[in-house]
């Protein structure tokens, strides 16, 4: 609908959210065939699957839901509430994909001009760094992605009367200016290092026990226990983190190792990196003993947490690929932590924990240094045709 004065009202996307609420009331269907033969996990699905089934249907049939802009700026109504933004207080509309396992999901997103690092809570920083806005529409509306973000890029330029850069994007500009000092020439001694003892120690225990040990054997082996601690075998809080329970264990967490053991060691050196992989074997190991008492731990997936901890803080708006790459990896991380039997919680968390721990501790050096507000833009190095009016909203 577009009112006289400009104003345009876009409802949701019909097809979207028949196929979502279809989905749900499928699965709720599902779980309810469990229910019926007294399945509690089951009970808890249709609960959780049934609740977004009504928040799907209300969505669908509810007309209130909308996104509407016009002269006096942009609003989105949901369910439950409307939020909205004066044209001068937004910028950057782009279109975005998320990569997902099996699939990908399209977006649209925009920034607000005054919401620099200083002033952002921890819940905006982490969702900024999953998804690269700091605010991101509920829904296309009907619309393609692209074609939405463009639509209202050329919005906010006809109606908006602040152009130009904003605080928030010379800020930007600064870290990455300050990002592209950083050095990154130094080599990952410590990962290949430690990649190699996994390796070793692999190929000794599938000699001898087979590509799927036993947990006696393992413990046996160096894993780590509440009985090898009785003992007083504490070194198994540290041999732990070499062995792996199975060859897919083994692939993924000596992908992981190498990924984010590479790009976090060029930045912070091999000293840093080296008491980090230490203290995480121990604390992960401790905290998997703790809370899964009679369990037998093993793997180096707890030191990859802590490699994934300290690169959410070093690079917490991700200038740059090791923040890119840590912040969906957290998410997926988490997820798979805690919806995959048989995973360690407690070293999974323990070596999260231990790796943003030692991130403040040894890595004090704060790189959002951000600009003043009235800092030229020359000064932060940025491009030309900044503020030329151009929309700049595709990612």
């Amino acid at each position: 609908m577009v009112l006289a004065d400009g104003t345009v009202t876009l409802g949701v996307g019909r097809l979207k959210a028949v196929l979502l609420l279809g989905f749900c009331l499928l699965v709720t269907a599902v779980f309810g065939t469990g229910v019926i033969a007294g399945s509690t996990a089951a009970g808890v699905g249709v609960a959780v699957f049934g609740a977004f089934a009504v928040l799907c249907a209300l969505r669908l049939f509810r007309s209130r839901v909308h996104l509407r802009f016009g002269p006096d700026g942009l609003a989105i109504r949901s369910n439950f509430r409307t939020r909205r933004w004066a044209w001068n207080d937004v910028e950057n509309f782009r279109a975005f994909e998320i990569q997902h396992q099996y699939n990908s999901t399209k977006h649209v997103g925009f920034d607000l001009r005054h919401l620099t690092p200083e002033r952002q809570s921890f819940w905006q920083t982490a969702n900024r760094g999953v998804s690269g806005v700091d605010v991101t529409l509920p829904d296309g509306y009907g619309l393609d992605h692209l074609a939405l973000a463009y639509v209202l890029a050329l919005a906010r330029d006809r109606w908006a009367t602040e152009h130009g850069p904003s605080p928030s994007a010379l800020a930007d500009l600064e870290l990455q200016r300050a990002a592209a000092l950083l050095r990154h020439d130094r080599l990952p001694l410590v990962t290949a290092a430690l990649a190699i003892g996994c390796v070793v120690v692999y190929v000794m225990q599938t000699s001898r026990y087979g590509a799927f040990p036993e947990s006696l054997e393992l413990e046996g082996f160096g894993a780590v226990s509440d009985d090898t601690l009785e003992d007083g075998e504490w070194w198994t809080l540290f041999t732990a983190a070499l062995l792996h329970a199975n060859p897919i264990h083994f692939a993924l967490n000596l992908v992981g190792l190498g990924l984010f053991g590479f790009l976090l060691e060029r930045e912070i050196g091999w000293p840093r990196l080296a008491v980090l992989a230490v203290f995480s074997a121990a604390v992960s190991s401790a905290c998997s003993v703790l809370m899964h008492p009679g369990g037998v731990t093993v793997g180096v997936s707890g030191v990859i947490f802590a490699l994934v901890g300290w690169a959410l803080v070093r690079d917490k708006h991700r200038t740059r690929a090791l923040g890119a790459i840590a912040w969906p990896s957290i998410v997926v991380g988490l997820v798979y932590t805690f919806f995959t039997p048989g995973t360690s919680i407690g070293g999974h968390l323990g070596g999260l924990i231990a790796g943003v721990v030692l991130a403040r501790l040894l890595d004090p050096r704060d790189l959002l240094r951000r600009p003043h507000p009235s800092t030229p833009v020359e000064a932060c190095g940025a491009p030309t045709g900044l503020d030329s009016g151009e929309p700049r909203w595709r990612r």
